[in-house]
């Protein structure tokens, strides 16, 4: 591409211009003299855009350049600003033409000298070489492509250097040849000033340089800037492409062009590929002009050497003018006529013409046409280049071909035709050779594919071309053209003949390929078939008197039989002796051509009979192609057949046949004629002696006794068929083939056979006149009640005049449609027994079900046993020992009593052996019997539903098939209940609601079926029972394991007896409610002595025993009221003090004043511990209303201090006070009660000392030490007044309390006294020192209270010291700035 390049100078030169106009002052009147001269190759700017381009010429008055260089109406000027004028162009940028503008020069611009003066157009186009002289000096010369319009096209040389536009270029250095223009594409462009160009095409730079034409496309005109466009000046227009003339693929050969039409040039298919770029070429083969595009559909297998290709079909193809270079011409040898499809046929006249053999005319004819391909003789044969020229009528009437080439040998040429186009797909060669063949033997050419008119490659509709017909009689060749065979008959596309014929591959006399024989066999003397190959055959025929096929059963021996030969109605005839299965008996064989296998024989007036084969008698023979031989039964009878005929004795056929489909396979037998049986028939053996009886006629078979004879005959001697057992067992039903000759079973019997559900023990069955009962099956057998005197082996056996089976000896038939399952001990005596005891045996031998047709098949399903809930079963000797309980997990649940080790049916059949589980204990357990006897099969429980063991409850009804009663409980496994006690043992029992529960035993006992007891301490039957009598829960004491007899699982989660806790209510035998538990300690239960007598058993809520009653204590009228049980069952464990705590509150820890709390009837009641007198305890008033004292709950109650633990046993009312008994001691005897004492002390807030002495008491060892209660202390002289200190406002911290052994011991000393939390005195618990304590008293009485001065004097010390010390343990005075306190060491 061109660049317009801005001068350096050019923004002052604008900016001269500009005051130089300003400037501008008007002319003189008179002439000027110039201010500038503008000279040839000067420089020249556009004042709108600074453009600078050059002065490439000089004319009339203006100045040429560059048309690139600016547009209509720009100002120009030259290098020294000076004006110079404005600017016209005519320059097309879209295509590049008229690449040049002129400037009408200003009045004040003089015109200067043109170095070098534009040369002639033809001196232009001459010029080999042009050339540019830079502005240095140095020359740039380039090579002249040619002319494209008023542009001239040269090589890139000048266009490198770099020029300005409009620069003047020289042709051959002496003239004017244009104005350098730009480059485009690698070429240089220079315009002629002096030509107007039109043309809508742009300038193609490298087809100018391609191509060797001078054709021009464009319109040229003279012009110049004064005189405007002038005359047209003359060039060579776009070339014309007339038939005949060379076309160029560059790069890949030359062709002929063919025939001109349709705006397309025709030409050879192999002349290309498609989109192939197609030149017109000179006589050198050069190319001149570009045509256009090349099409086709012909593609040759271009990996193949040119010369080992195969010539294939459609060689035609066409060349869309797409170039404006050239134009179509004329069709100066064929016309523009093209002769039909359809009358070219073989010795047309035709020549061709092309450019390698030019100007010779090859002329010759037309030997056949193939497809859209024609074949001609070897005169017409061309050379390389002639591909593609016309082929034409010789007399005038049109093209007839575009040349395709020939044969390698050159013995043909071939043309195609350009409006026809054949189905193959380029896939088959033309067959050339067969052509010439057929035009030698005189016999027509048939093409093998469809051919359809065509159009530039766009298929029409289909041209109708003969085919080729194969019809009966013709002849058939081998690859050497000899003849083996004839067409016997035709059905479609499918041929008949004979094996005679002896070849694989068959053919036409043309050696076109017709068939191909699979079968591979040649020389049997049988029919052969196969069908045409290929679809390309016409409809075949067969002669008018042997298209029908004769029916085998209208062929009559002596009708006349005949045959065709070669020529058309030559036939030659002879006599049919009859039919020997399928093949046809002649009583003479043909001659010479008549011989040859395979053609057609046929009975006149009736049709086709067969084909012609081979003999190896001397009788003729043919095949009929409707049947043919069983496999190995191919044997001939054909003396046997011509013996019937001399005879004039019908034939029987020794050879059996089988009809054939269109496939000579075979489908069903001919139904020749043939001798059958029926039922009832007798069957006898080689000596003519009866041994048979024929049962029935079934399938092809005479059915019978295995018992008859192997071979068997009829009574004239002739063998019907040998026996054939399906089975070896003896006794069954076996069957006879028909296998003589022209035999056969006959119709089937017309009596059908009761289905075998139908027969039932009883029923009379008969043979002939003889009749007895059916007992029942054994297997496929029917076993008889006795047998039938004077019945052969065979007869049949009915039932009501139906058949029933065939009868065999001795009193035993069997069914015709089932065998034994194998050989097995017979049980017909079994059957008998059970028959004579109105009994169905079913335990018997099993049986399939067979048929001759299908053989042995499914098992009979003959019916089972089904073993239900609340079968009986026996023992061997037939005595009931046992009742089904429950069918479940594939066994019988039954009892471990039942008194037999194997059972069985009332019929007698085995049913299975007793297992007792091995885990059994010596309690009644569940049996089982896995069913192992044969045809039994488990049955269904009247029970469906079987109850979970937590599902029935105490109080529920369960029954048995004796009647109901009361469920009690489970021990265990064990079924606690009252229910009737069924006939045998294993029933089952079951409630009414819920379902099966368990089987009874032999004595009343029931068990579960689903867990075994796995341990029982003791029979708790009865406790079982008294439970449910006194409407409690029973709880286990007997573990049990789940169970079934394939598993023995995990423990049966039975839910024990709960643990008994304090609070718990204690019952005595009759279930009524005594008292409570006070107090648990290990196994021990303390409750009231007022609970019952002392030696009575006491229960828990649940009825179980859980000890004697002991009442420790001689007296407990007014103290010691308390008592224990000391559990002694392993079925209920000691519980928890839920209520008091375990712990029991010292004597001397419990303080007056306390509060104290009593578990009653109402609630729980609290009041206030009084104090102690001996071994009882005194309570404030309201612990109870007036309900509960009576209420067990209050009876034997747990007295207890909050905080501290348990106090005593609540004992009641004595004296008009509330008491309890400790349970740590016992007061010997009945002292006097001091409650008042006690209460008034309390009320004093006094130190109560004791008058009443205890010991101490525990069960291991009840009679303890003296309890060492506190004695009074003895009064002190001039006692000091007391007052009562006012309380501190924090309670003093306890001081220790003495050990048991400072208890005991009169000279251990005590701790300080503490004082209770209201600031009263301490109790008898915190008394005076050892040291202060008066001597005790032989009776255990004390001198009365001390004062509250002595009180006072040693408490409020104590307190002080007592507050100082847990201030100084317990509060930081760090925290608060001062010095710590040491702390104060316990003494």
């Amino acid at each position: 591409m061109s660049v317009r390049v801005s001068s350096r100078s050019l923004a002052a030169l604008t900016a001269v211009a500009v005051v130089a106009q300003i400037s501008q002052v008007p002319a003189p009147a008179a002439e000027a003299a110039p201010v500038a001269a503008l000279n040839q190759g000067d420089l020249i700017y556009n004042v709108s855009n600074g453009q600078e381009c050059a002065v490439g010429w000089l004319r009339d008055g203006y100045a040429f350049t560059a048309g690139q260089c600016g547009s209509d109406g720009d100002l120009f000027r030259d290098i020294d600003n000076n004006y110079l004028g404005s600017f016209e162009t005519l320059y097309d940028p879209e295509t590049r033409r008229n690449d040049f503008g002129w400037i009408k020069l200003d009045m004040d611009v003089a015109e200067g000298d043109n170095e070098y003066e534009l040369d002639e157009f033809d001196a232009v186009r001459r010029a080999v070489l042009l050339s540019r002289q830079a502005p240095d000096g140095s020359l740039a010369v380039i090579w002249n492509y040619g002319f494209d319009g008023g542009t001239v096209v040269a090589d890139n040389d000048i266009a490198a250097a770099s020029p300005v536009l409009g620069e003047p270029v020289l042709a051959n250095g002496r003239g004017l040849a244009g104005l350098f223009t730009g480059e485009t594409g690698g070429y240089s462009l220079i315009t002629r000033p002096d030509r107007i160009v039109e043309s809508p095409h742009a300038v193609d730079p490298a087809y100018i340089e391609a191509r060797y034409g001078d054709a021009q496309h464009a319109e040229v005109r003279e012009f110049s800037p004064a005189a405007g466009v002038g005359e047209q000046v003359v060039f060579p227009g776009p070339a014309a492409v007339d038939q005949g003339m060379p076309i160029i693929n560059v790069g890949k050969g030359r062709c002929t062009a063919g025939f001109l039409a349709d705006g397309v040039v025709y030409s050879a298919g192999h002349c290309g590929s498609e989109g192939d770029e197609i030149w017109l070429g000179n006589d050198d083969f050069r190319p001149l002009e570009r045509i256009g595009t090349f099409h086709t559909k012909y593609q040759e297998d271009e990996t193949l050497p040119e010369d080992d290709r195969t010539k294939i079909r459609n060689d035609h193809g066409y060349i869309t003018v797409d170039s404006p270079w050239v134009k179509l011409g004329e069709n100066t040898f064929s016309g523009d006529s093209v002769v039909p499809y359809e009358d070219i046929t073989p010795g047309l006249e035709v020549c061709a013409y092309g450019q390698t053999t030019k100007p010779r005319i090859r002329c010759g004819e037309v030997r056949g046409v193939d497809g859209a391909d024609i074949v001609m003789t070897d005169s017409v044969v061309g050379k390389p280049g002639d591909s593609g020229g016309p082929v034409w009528a010789k007399d005038g009437s049109g093209l007839v071909g575009i040349f395709s080439g020939g044969a390698k040998d050159d013995t043909a040429a071939s043309a195609s035709y350009p409006y026809a186009e054949t189905d193959n797909n380029n896939r088959i060669s033309l067959d050339m050779e067969g052509v010439l063949r057929s035009f030698e033997l005189g016999v027509p050419y048939y093409s093998i594919f469809a051919v359809y008119r065509t159009l530039l490659g766009l298929r029409g509709e289909a041209i109708p071309v003969p085919a080729q017909v194969i019809k009966q009689g013709d002849f058939l060749y081998n690859a050497d053209g000899k003849p083996v065979c004839r067409v016997g008959y035709v059905d479609g596309n499918r041929l008949y003949f004979a094996t005679d014929c002896g070849h694989k591959y068959l053919y036409t006399v043309l050696g076109r390929e017709v068939a191909v024989v699979e079968s591979g066999s040649y020389r049997n003397y049988r029919p052969e078939t196969t069908t045409l190959v290929n679809s390309y055959w016409g409809k075949s025929e067969n002669l008018p008197g042997a298209d029908r096929i004769v029916p085998w059963d209208e062929l009559d021996p002596g009708d006349p039989i005949c045959t065709s030969g070669r020529t058309s109605g030559e036939e030659a005839c002879t006599t049919l002796l009859g039919l020997d299965g399928p093949r046809l008996v002649l009583e003479q064989p043909f001659t010479g051509d008549f011989a040859i296998p395979g053609g057609p024989l046929w009975i006149p007036g009736k049709g086709f009979a067969g084909v012609y084969t081979g003999s190896r008698d001397q009788w003729g023979r043919g095949m009929r192609i409707d049947m043919t031989f069983v496999q190995g039964r191919e044997f001939s009878h054909a003396a046997e057949v011509a013996l019937a005929y001399d005879l004039d004795e019908p034939y029987y056929q020794k050879t059996p046949a089988m009809f054939v489909d269109a496939e000579l396979q075979p489908t069903q037998p001919v139904p020749f004629p043939e001798r059958t049986f029926k039922a009832g028939e007798t069957l006898y053996d080689w000596y003519g002696d009866a041994i048979c009886e024929i049962t029935s006629v079934e399938d092809g078979h005479l059915v019978v006794s295995s018992e008859c004879g192997w071979d068997v005959f009829t009574r004239l001697g002739d063998l019907v068929g040998q026996l054939e057992k399906p089975s070896t067992v003896s006794d069954q039903v076996a069957t006879i083939p028909v296998t003589g000759n022209f035999m056969s079973a006959g119709d089937n019997s017309t009596t059908a056979l009761i289905p075998w559900t139908d027969l039932t023990p009883g029923d009379e069955v008969c043979a002939g006149d003889a009749c007895t009962e059916f007992a029942g099956y054994d297997g496929s057998k029917l076993v008889l009640a006795d047998a039938l005197p004077g019945v052969l082996p065979g007869a049949a056996l009915y039932i009501d005049g139906r058949l029933a089976g065939v009868y065999h000896r001795d009193g035993i038939g069997s069914r015709t449609d089932m065998i034994d399952d194998g050989w097995t001990s017979p049980n017909t005596e079994k059957i008998r027994a059970a028959h004579r005891k109105g009994e169905q045996f079913l335990a018997h031998n099993d049986a399939n079900f067979w048929s001759k047709a299908s053989g042995e098949g499914a098992a009979v399903p003959f019916p089972t046993r089904k073993l239900n809930e609340g079968a009986m079963l026996y023992d061997a000797s037939g005595t009931p020992t046992c009742i089904i309980g429950r069918v479940e997990d594939e066994h019988l649940y039954v009892s471990a009593d039942c008194q037999s080790g194997q059972f069985f049916t009332a019929a007698g059949e085995y049913v299975g052996d007793l297992e007792v589980p091995a885990a059994a204990t010596e309690r009644t357990s569940p049996g089982s019997i896995a069913v192992t006897g044969r045809r039994m099969e488990l049955g269904a429980n009247t029970h469906l539903a079987h109850a979970a063991w937590d599902e029935m409850q105490p109080g529920d009804e369960l029954c048995s098939d004796a009647g109901c009663g009361t469920f009690f409980g489970l021990d265990g496994a064990q079924i606690i209940h009252d229910a009737p006690v069924p006939a045998q043992p294993g029933a089952a029992l079951w409630n009414p609601q819920k379902g099966f529960v368990g089987v009874s035993g032999a004595g009343g006992e029931a068990t579960r079926i689903d867990m075994l007891t796995s341990e029982a301490p003791t029979d708790s039957a009865a406790a079982v029972k008294r439970a449910h009598e006194l409407g409690v829960r029973f709880y286990q004491r007997a573990s049990a394991n789940f169970w079934s007899p394939s598993h023995y699982g995990g423990e049966v989660p039975f839910e024990r007896h709960p643990r008994v806790n304090q609070g718990d209510l204690l019952y005595d035998a009759s279930g009524d409610p005594r008292c409570s538990i006070s107090l648990i300690q290990d196994d021990v239960l303390f409750t009231s002595p007022d609970c019952v007598t002392s030696g009575d058993t006491l229960y828990s809520e649940f009825g179980e025993p859980l000890g004697q009653l002991t009442v420790p204590a001689a007296d407990t009228t007014t103290r010691n009221k308390f008592a224990f049980v000391e559990l002694d069952t392993p079925f209920v464990q000691p519980g928890a003090n839920g209520v008091t705590g375990d712990d029991v509150v010292e004597w001397s820890d419990a303080n007056p004043g306390d509060k104290v709390c009593l578990s009653t009837a109402s609630g729980k009641r609290c009041g206030t511990y009084l104090g102690q007198d001996g071994s009882a305890v005194v309570l404030s008033d309201g612990l109870t209303d007036a309900a509960d004292p009576a209420d067990p709950r209050t009876i034997g109650a747990p007295v207890w201090i909050p905080g501290k633990g348990f106090l005593a046993v609540y004992a009641g009312e004595v004296d008009g006070f509330h008491t309890g008994a400790r349970i740590d001691m016992i007061t010997r005897g009945n002292p006097g009660t001091n409650f008042r004492a006690v209460a008034d002390s309390h009320d004093r807030n006094e130190t109560y000392y004791q008058q009443v002495p205890a010991n101490f008491f525990n069960v291991e060892n009840p009679d303890g030490m003296t309890v060492p209660f506190p004695k009074k202390p003895a009064p002190k002289p001039a006692p000091t007044p007391w007052r009562k200190p006012t309380p501190e406002p924090a309670p003093a911290p306890a001081t220790e309390q003495p050990s048991p052994a400072e208890q005991a011991s009169p000279t251990a000393k005590s701790g300080p006294t503490s004082t209770s939390p209201a600031g009263q005195t301490a109790s008898a618990t915190n008394g005076p020192t050892a040291s202060d304590r008066p001597v005790e008293s032989n009776d255990g009485s004390a001198s009365g209270s001390s004062t509250g001065g002595i009180i006072a004097a040693i408490m409020i010390p104590l307190v002080l010291v007592g507050l100082g010390f847990l201030a100084t343990q317990v509060i930081d005075v760090t925290q608060f700035g001062l010095p710590p306190v040491p702390k104060i060491l316990p003494i």
